[in-house]
This record gives structure tokens, C-alpha cells and sequence, in this order.
């Protein structure tokens, strides 16, 4: 299956003046609409853009301060949480639930890290604290502004630091463009120029062997997709996609359409170890 021969790949060879990003649309906070099947892995897949200084206005909800996003670290510790990585996970859910040393992969409380975009604030202020926990994550990179050095953004020299303390990079566009929005030819150019960026730039996974960076997730911008650039991930090598929309990643779930759990400053650890329990089937 190509599902299962993609991970497999993974698992072994994984081992000036710029626009201005659209802002995302901001995501409904619903609870999840319906409760996997008995005996179906279901982890939540949690969202950030912003740790940092959080500004008067953020209608999106895009930001966290960097003591909340610290104690909501320490909840996932403090409540037993094991964070894993986003190919883990992909692989887990192809039914291969094991490790190479035949541990499980996926535990009853197993959660991934992402951030949006490839803010310089995702390196300054979580890395450290993800660091100190020895918790991993996931980048979607926006690599428009990393490529042309944008002040608020990572540098590719941050990308390769961070991929050198195994964290994984996928690609979020060029620069942001709603690819649902634009046309065909424009979709596909920002799509194959991110995918190629991050391959370029970030040529092998630390101890996952020497065949290069594996592209294999996305993030589509504002979390808007639909058949006609679905086709185009998938032209481009791409067989997973992650939405805005609220939900667990299970393994019915679409991978082209996959949920993910916005955390924010309004998420104190009650609060976040709530919605965490809810998405993850155990409330």
C-alpha cells in the first residue's frame, strides 16, 4: 500500500523585502463531532503559530505566552503525557504500532507538537522549553520569508539546528497563498518551490540513514483545501495534509484532510489538559 511503503520510507531513510502572510481564519472550537470506534488509536495533534509576547489584539488566537506555553509543557509531563513525533505517529496508524525495538509507538496518551509558518519565536522561545522537557516537534515552514531572511522568521541555519535535534520540517507554501484561491499554475509553483526549499536546505534526517529529507505532511494555509490542490500534494509527493479544523487524528481519519487541536493563551493547563483528555477520547 502506499500509505504503508511512504512511512516505512520515512522511518528509515527520514533516519530584504517580503508580502505579508495572510492572516489564518480563526478556527472553530468545537469539541470533537464523534468518538473513534473502540479500539482505534486517536491522538491529538496540537496547533501553535505564536510563543511569545502576546500583543493586545489577537483575534486569531495565534499567539501564547511563553510561561503558559512552559506550564502547558509541564502539564503533558505532570499528566503523563508522551509526546512523539509526526512521522511516529503516521507510521503508527498504518497498523505497524511497533518501534524497532518492538516497544509500542503510539501510547494511550500520545500527542504531537506542530507549529505554522517558521516564526523566529518557534526557535527563541519554545525550542528551549520543548528542549528541557526532551519533547520533539513538527514545522510547517512558510519558506518565502526563510528564504529571503524576513527578520521575524527562522533562518535556514535555525531550520538545520532544529532538524539537528530531530525535529521534523514539512512545508506550509512559499508565501502563505490560499491555494484554493489562486490559480492552478500559482498552487503548484508554491507548493513544489516549499517542498524543494526544505529538501535543499535540510538534506538528511539525524540518524534515519542517508537517503535526504522526506516530505510527506503539508499545512495548507488558513487550513482551506480542496479536490484540485489535493491533486497537486499529491502530484508533488505529498500524501498527508493537515487542516485548521478542530478534531483527533484517528486512524479512520482522511490523511488529506487531517484535524489538528489549536492551543492558545486562553488555554491555562485546566483548561488544556481538558481539551486535550476530550480530543484524545479519555473524558
Amino acid at each position: 500500500m502506499r500509505f504503508a511503503l511512504l512511512i516505512l520510507a520515512v522511518m528509515l531513510a527520514g533516519a530584504g523585502c517580503t508580502p505579508a502572510p495572510r492572516p489564518p481564519v480563526a478556527p472553530q472550537l468545537s469539541p470533537p463531532a464523534s468518538v473513534a470506534p473502540v479500539g482505534e488509536l486517536r491522538v491529538p495533534v496540537l496547533m501553535y503559530h505564536r510563543v511569545g509576547v502576546v500583543p493586545a489584539r489577537d483575534p486569531y488566537g495565534l499567539f501564547v505566552s511563553t510561561s503558559t506555553f512552559r506550564a502547558q509543557m509541564q502539564a503533558l509531563k505532570d499528566d503523563g503525557w508522551s509526546v512523539i513525533l509526526l512521522e511516529e505517529l503516521l507510521y503508527a496508524f498504518d497498523g505497524d504500532n511497533r518501534g524497532s525495538g518492538g516497544e509500542p509507538i503510539v501510547l494511550d496518551k500520545s500527542v504531537v507538537i506542530t507549529f505554522d509558518d517558521g516564526n523566529r519565536d518557534t526557535y527563541t522561545n519554545a525550542f528551549p522549553i520543548l528542549k528541557e522537557f526532551g519533547y520533539l516537534a513538527t514545522v510547517f515552514v512558510m519558506t518565502g520569508p526563510v528564504s529571503n531572511h524576513a527578520t521575524s522568521y527562522m533562518t535556514p541555519e535555525m531550520l538545520s539546528e532544529l532538524k539537528e535535534h530531530d525535529w521534523g520540517m514539512q512545508p506550509h507554501t512559499r508565501w502563505h497563498e490560499i491555494l484554493t484561491r489562486i490559480p492552478e499554475a500559482q498552487a503548484r509553483e508554491e507548493i513544489v518551490s516549499s517542498k524543494e526549499f526544505l529538501e535543499r536546505e535540510l538534506p538528511h534526517y539525524r540518524g534515519y540513514g542517508e537517503m535526504g529529507q522526506n516530505i510527506f505532511a503539508f499545512a495548507y494555509p488558513n487550513g482551506e483545501e480542496n479536490e484540485a490542490v489535493r491533486a497537486l500534494l499529491r502530484e508533488a509527493g505529498i500524501d498527508f495534509a493537515f487542516t485548521i479544523r478542530e478534531g483527533t487524528v484517528t486512524t479512520s481519519s482522511d490523511p488529506m484532510a487531517l484535524p489538528r487541536v489549536r492551543m492558545g493563551e486562553d488555554h491555562g493547563v485546566k483548561k488544556f489538559l481538558k481539551r486535550l483528555r476530550a480530543f484524545a477520547g479519555r473524558e
